[in-house]
């Protein structure tokens, strides 16, 4: 394994992002520039609480600390906590992505907690609840690491379904006449997680709660699309139950909504324990935090389990994934699917058509439909094909990705715009930002070659030169992909994940580690500067493959350990991500042939633990 030590957001130590690009994010060093210091601001929030600063104007500061305010103020009391602070939180706040960026952030982050240098730290994006969201979840973070110290950090520390879990429910919130409000059953962060955890029950691939709530860190995160999902959808149960939420609560107050308050008491005792900081203690193992507080409310009967499992899970599956859902109409919809895609296996192309018609029609909204649109619009394509063929031969499709008109059919951050952007002009994508990342909006196949031709025009940012990969990224944010370097002067094969560091003073931490599998030099795939080149990128089950200008440049078959680190089982997205070159990209194409494997990580059998079935390219869920 190799650790590039060449680019910045390589370099940081992370752990998992939110869907909606949060995420704990731990720093080893500190690498970026940041503004001079008579650029920053320093707010006292109203309660003392928190000390910000800030390159951003002092209304946006004073609205960030109010809002962090109400966040603490629900937490105290969701936790019946009535300590000391000692010192304010920190919060340190970029006025807009580039800064951020610049100052070292990973171009993946929103905002993240660095428990080494203990404060938060985000920007300013121009949708400012979203950061509020963000900093809220963060700002839990922050807050169990001051109650719960060293241990906190530890492999075998606090449970991550109990943080994040918290972290989640805390983000996912509103302010409203200035009223706070946690736990919205159709918050941002529910509607990101709900149908993954929905999915996962139908399935029965999720982690039985005896198992999530012993769960070691690197599990945790290495399945953190399901992980935080269920997380969430627990501690939101735990809180709400019956209700899906509270209207005029701060934080709902459900049937076992008492058993948080004893978690977080017992987990204070415990982590004192564990740490050497309190000689004795009834809580020192997660067996006994468990036993203290999963009984009855008055404490003389311990909660079946069991049976609390299943009532969760029924809990879960009545929420419903679009507004005015009735429930009906979403089964009726999965069944239709379902039915749709065995005669679309079987090669019964116009019955298939008339399926997928009547789903995009009648069922339009729903959750079969609203995950699956790629999909469905790709059968619909071979459908048509197969059709004027009367063949039921494999066809391979090619769909252009990119029209040469506008990136409509891509999502940039809210604030690349200010970064240098991402705009269209002589029929081809232009990114002229120190650093860059733009996603096709639909999830791809598992099997699919990516074309493109690009041009470097130019070194935009401090390093000798410039690099620009594609990628496949899943929801964890890992990926496989290539990259051309113009610094090194190679085109590399590589794939990124989530790994752990023993850190001393730190305990195992997680970093991302990427892996040079194959490369080639510049020289040697005729790469022309300030010229147009072809890229190609192709994946096939565990296989990757790419190649510069009809040059190879190598290819590497995924190992087992490497399937399990990057999740080459799930699908994901296409993503292109530039640093410090002014770049264009045109002729963007994804061709696959539709097979009945293809949506399947190859051949290689299940792992025996479960995992999000995001992956079928074809949803029969």
């Amino acid at each position: 394994m190799v650790i590039n030590k060449t680019r910045k957001w390589h370099l940081l130590v992370i752990s998992i992002c939110l869907i909606f690009l949060v995420g704990i994010v731990i720093w080893a060093q500190r690498y970026g520039e940041d503004p001079p210091d008579k650029e920053w601001l320093k707010i006292k929030s109203s309660q003392q609480h928190y000390l910000l600063r800030t390159t951003a104007s002092e209304s946006d500061g004073r609205k960030l600390t109010d809002r962090m305010e109400l966040t603490f103020d629900a937490l105290s009391k969701l936790l019946n906590w009535s300590g000391a602070l000692g010192k304010p939180f920190e919060i340190k706040m970029y006025k807009n992505r580039k800064q951020f960026v610049k100052g070292g952030a990973p171009p993946s982050a929103g905002a993240f907690y660095s428990p080494a240098e203990k404060y938060l730290c985000g920007y300013f994006s121009k949708n400012k609840e979203k950061i509020y969201n963000y900093m809220s979840h963060e700002g839990v973070h922050q807050f169990h690491h001051m109650v719960f110290g060293r241990p906190y950090e530890e492999i075998e520390g606090v449970p991550r379904w109990y943080d994040e879990g918290i972290a989640d429910c805390l983000g996912n919130s509103e302010v409203k006449s200035g009223k706070f409000r946690m736990c919205l059953h159709k918050g941002p962060i529910a509607m990101g997680r709900l149908p993954v955890i929905q999915r996962a029950i139908k399935n029965k691939k999720y982690y039985p709660l005896a198992e999530l709530m012993k769960m070691d860190k690197r599990v945790f995160y290495n399945n953190g699309g399901l992980c935080y999902a269920e997380s969430w959808s627990f501690v939101h149960f735990l809180l709400a139950y019956p209700k899906k939420e509270d209207k005029n609560k701060p934080y709902p107050a459900g049937d076992y909504f008492y058993i948080m308050g004893r978690l977080f008491t017992s987990f204070m005792e415990y982590t004192q324990f564990n740490s050497g900081k309190k000689k004795d203690s009834q809580f020192k193992t997660l067996d006994d935090v468990y036993n203290y507080a999963f009984t009855s409310k008055d404490g003389k009967t311990p909660i079946n389990m069991e049976e609390l499992e299943e009532k969760w899970k029924a809990y879960v599956m009545k929420f419903h994934f679009r507004e005015g859902a009735d429930g009906l109409k979403d089964e009726e919809a999965e069944a239709l699917l379902d039915k749709t895609v065995d005669l679309f296996k079987t090669g019964k192309w116009a019955e298939a058509k008339q399926g997928l018609d009547e789903l995009k029609t009648k069922y339009n909204g729903t959750m079969a439909v609203t995950e699956n649109t790629n999909d469905l619009n790709q059968m619909l394509r071979i459908c048509e094909l197969k059709s004027k063929e009367g063949s039921t031969q494999s066809v391979t499709t090619e769909i252009k990705l990119f029209n040469g008109k506008d990136i409509n059919n891509w999502e940039q951050d809210d604030d690349d715009e200010e970064a240098g952007g991402w705009t269209v002009k002589d029929s081809a994508i232009n990114c002229a930002s120190e650093y860059g990342m733009i996603r096709y909006k639909e999830p791809t196949c598992l099997d699919y070659t990516i074309s493109m031709i690009f041009k470097f025009q130019g070194k935009m940012g401090p390093d000798k030169g410039s690099a620009f990969t594609i990628c496949k990224m899943n929801e964890d944010y890992n990926y496989v992909g290539v990259t051309v370097d113009t610094n090194e002067k190679k085109v590399k094969l590589m794939g990124s994940y989530k790994d752990y560091l023993t850190v001393q003073g730190l305990g195992s931490i997680p970093y991302r580690a990427t892996s040079f599998w194959d490369s080639e030099s510049l020289e040697t795939v005729n790469y022309k500067d300030n010229d147009w080149n072809t890229l190609k990128f192709t994946v096939k089950g565990t296989d990757v493959s790419a190649s510069c200008n009809g040059t190879e440049i190598g290819s590497h078959s995924i190992s087992d350990e490497e399937i399990e680190k990057i999740g080459m089982d799930k699908r994901g997205r296409i993503v292109l991500l530039i640093q410090d070159g002014k770049t264009q990209i045109k002729d963007i194409t994804m061709s696959y042939e539709n097979t009945e494997s293809n949506g399947k990580s190859g051949d290689k059998p299940e792992k025996d633990s479960p995992q999000d079935d995001s992956g079928e390219n074809i949803k029969k869920k």
